[in-house]
């Protein structure tokens, strides 16, 4: 024990000091400054408690409230004017009102060349935001003034966005390894399978074809109409060719 009588664990370290000089343990050294192991039959293995009472006296549990940091992981490094410099964190916040359980989001945080920014955020209701801290769907990408995207990219495979639910699923999808026929073509497919809509390379459209020859093609079966265009009330219908 180091400022207790009392050690509850192999080694307890207990001090009332606080600023920079309070932190209880300071390593410097030339090589990595710790390491863990845990050994365990089991499928457990080693963590690293980082806990967070809203109580001034040791050993005293106080329950936090909204907002109040849990705890950070952060890396530090020196700059150019050789002073230690946050280059980066994790930091899990309360969000909400504590109960039985608490609820929690988490930030991660990087540097650029003005300073550390919010780069993902994941929230308590499940949202994660990537670029705002308020996400109000699963997933939020907020770009700000500067134009920006999400990029999905493949070699030679297929890149898609796939809708679902428990009985059909829906593909927007950039065929990137001539599956359909049509080589980088832009498509619509049910199923990921059956391709309903599609923009090939130089522009043309097609409905029914993977192979659209013609500016809008149009391709069907059966005796029904294969284009309609219909109004309704009273007056012509025009189309113009």
């Amino acid at each position: 024990g180091f400022g207790t009588n009392n050690p509850t664990n192999p080694l307890h370290i207990k001090t009332t000091a606080t600023g920079g000089n309070g932190i209880p343990v300071l390593v410097q050294g030339r090589e990595n400054p710790f390491r863990g192991v845990r050994y365990n039959a089991g499928v457990d293995g080693a963590i690293l408690f980082l806990e967070h009472s809203r109580s001034n006296t040791l050993g005293t549990a106080a329950a936090l409230n909204n907002n109040d940091q849990i705890g950070s992981l952060q890396w530090r490094a020196y700059n150019s004017s050789n002073s230690i410099n946050s280059a980066a964190d994790v930091e899990v916040n309360v969000d909400g009102t504590t109960g039985t359980s608490v609820p929690t989001e988490m930030i991660l945080r990087t540097q650029n060349a003005t300073g550390t920014q919010n780069k993902i955020v994941m929230r308590a209701s499940g949202n994660v935001g990537i670029g705002t801290t308020t996400p109000d769907e699963n997933l939020e990408v907020y770009q700000g003034s500067t134009s920006g995207g999400i990029r999905l990219h493949s070699t030679t495979a297929d890149s898609y966005v796939k809708f679902e639910n428990d009985t059909n699923s829906w593909f927007l999808s950039h065929d990137g390894n001539n599956n359909s026929g049509s080589n980088n073509s832009l498509q619509i497919s049910e199923g990921g399978i059956n391709t309903r809509f599609m923009v090939a390379v130089g522009g043309n459209i097609g409905i029914g074809t993977n192979n659209p020859s013609y500016p809008l093609h149009v391709v069907g079966s059966g005796n029904n109409h294969q284009l309609r265009v219909q109004r309704t009330g009273t007056g012509n219908v025009n189309l113009g060719v």
